[in-house]
């Protein structure tokens, strides 16, 4: 079992949003408040059905009915948010970016005191 963990530009907007709305920056999407996982689970889904087809939502992680291609077969995956200020030492900067998640990244690594910096990204558990 590996783990890569992939910078998900094109969920920070929505996920970013929803944190902020519910007080949970800095938290992983898999704590204890029903209210903020299913509303992830509601857009990671829509998400990957736009990319591959439906995803069953299987708390506390989200297992893909189909799967991003054939390198991620067999995936668990976790959207993961960490308040980049406090967290910077935990946050793994490698992995596989969609095209425009450098600019994405750029963005929220040029933040505001009163709008902390922070960095989703996508964690894959992928059976070789």
């Amino acid at each position: 079992m590996i783990k890569t963990k992939t910078k998900a530009a094109f969920v920070v907007k929505e996920l970013e949003r929803i944190s902020l709305e519910l007080g949970r920056v800095g938290e992983s999407v898999y704590h204890d408040d029903p209210m903020f996982c299913e509303q992830v689970f509601k857009i990671i889904s829509k998400i990957m059905f736009e990319i591959e087809g439906p995803v069953i939502a299987d708390y506390p992680s989200l297992r893909p009915a189909a799967m991003l291609g054939e390198k991620y077969k067999n995936c668990t995956y976790r959207i993961i948010c960490h308040d980049y200020n406090s967290n910077t030492d935990s946050i793994n900067k490698t992995g596989i970016l969609p095209e425009d998640a450098e600019k994405e990244l750029a963005k929220q690594e040029n933040g505001s005191a009163d709008k902390p910096n922070q960095l989703f990204y996508l964690e894959l558990e992928t059976e070789k």
